[in-house]
């Protein structure tokens, strides 16, 4: 098969050779010299240059479109510019009366990574946002272009990293197998976190991993909560979770795994998940609820595409718990869902919903309204 190969890689170099030889005689025979085909000023060179050329050209054209784009991005959105006199500082004292303030992108990236390295769960603490907040607006940071954030796991120019990288969500939970011994990471918020109905615009959380022996991952803007969070409104928000060989995983673009109370929020954005394999839990909103979910509605829309065996997929959360309670709450966002690679049979079985993937716990006053497939 090799030899094959080998042999019609030479007889296209070959051919090549001739059809170039062929021009070139041609352009003899019409009066055209040697030198004026290959020379420093001859035409093949005269082409290169003008190749390069437009090459360059189009290249400045597409980034004066895109300083354009970003004129007309900022000029256009409703965010206002952050008053943040010292970003990654949360004002405040964390009491009710005085709660720390999430007032810049910034802010948010110290929050959440207090919570991630198990710094701070904010237990009996108070947070808020002071401010809309989005990801995609130069208006959302005090230095878009600072490169000292990569101790928080933004390596490069903030706000360019953060728009492809993803945001890092608030506080982690993974558990995975060392010598067949269930060891974890759990770090997750149990503070009280109020939206103060400000929005949070193109947030984007990307999980990629490949790995054969981790089991279980959460992910959302929080990656679990024990805590309570209110008047948190996502728009245009992203989830691409890719765990290939991952198990057990909870994914919603607000919350992974919910074991406190969630109140009057909504989500809209997409969520896109590949390769996911059994056991996993996808919602508009939660992945798997063990709390409190009331008065909230989800518009995400939700492509899921995994090896199927006990996958749960549904509007609101993927699962409901026993102890899960979802009351006063409706989805308007449309799940497709896709089977791929190989089944093993019988036990394979997936569950879809419009409001929960699967339900064993309470469910009272809850509508859905968009298509399933």
């Amino acid at each position: 098969m090799k030899i094959k190969k080998e042999q019609q890689v030479r007889e296209r170099g070959i051919t090549l050779i001739a059809l170039v030889i062929t021009i070139i005689i041609l352009l003899i025979l019409t009066g055209i010299t040697i030198g004026l085909v290959t020379g420093e000023n001859g035409i093949l060179a005269q082409a290169t240059r003008a190749t390069e050329a437009t090459e360059i050209a189009q290249e400045n054209e597409k980034n004066i479109l895109d300083s354009y784009e970003n004129v007309i991005y900022e000029a256009t959105n409703d965010v206002p510019q952050v008053n943040d006199s010292n970003p990654g500082v949360l004002e405040g004292s964390g009491t009710e009366e005085e709660p720390f303030v999430i007032n810049s992108i910034e802010d948010l990236i110290v929050f959440a990574d207090n919570v991630t390295k198990g710094i701070n769960t904010y237990q009996d603490q108070y947070v808020e946002l002071g401010s809309s907040l989005d990801f995609n607006s130069y208006k959302s940071y005090v230095e878009p272009n600072r490169e000292d954030y990569a101790k928080y796991g933004y390596n490069g120019k903030l706000k360019e990293v953060i728009n492809t990288s993803g945001f890092i969500p608030i506080g982690t939970l993974e558990y995975w197998l060392v010598d067949e011994t269930l060891e974890k990471s759990e770090c997750y918020f149990c503070g009280n976190f109020n939206g103060k109905g400000y929005k949070i615009y193109n947030l984007k959380i990307l999980q990629e991993k490949n790995v054969n022996s981790n089991i279980y991952t959460d992910t959302g803007l929080f990656s679990e909560n024990f805590g309570v969070i209110n008047n948190v409104y996502i728009e245009n928000g992203m989830n691409i979770t890719n765990i290939n060989g991952g198990k057990f995983s909870n994914i919603g673009l607000l919350v992974g795994e919910n074991n406190g109370e969630i109140s009057r929020c909504y989500v809209k954005g997409e969520i896109n998940t590949t390769k996911i394999n059994w056991g996993n839990s996808v919602g508009g909103i939660v992945g798997a609820n063990n709390g409190t979910i009331k008065e909230c509605y989800n518009a995400t829309n939700i492509n899921a595409k995994y090896s199927c065996k006990e996958n749960r997929i549904g509007g609101i959360v993927g699962v409901n718990e026993i102890e899960g309670k979802i009351e006063n709450c409706y989805n308007k966002g449309k799940i497709d869902s896709q089977v791929v690679g190989e089944q093993s049979g019988k036990d394979d079985i997936c569950l879809i919903g419009g409001i929960a993937g699967r339900n064993i716990g309470s469910i009272k006053n809850v509508y859905s309204y968009r298509r399933i497939k």
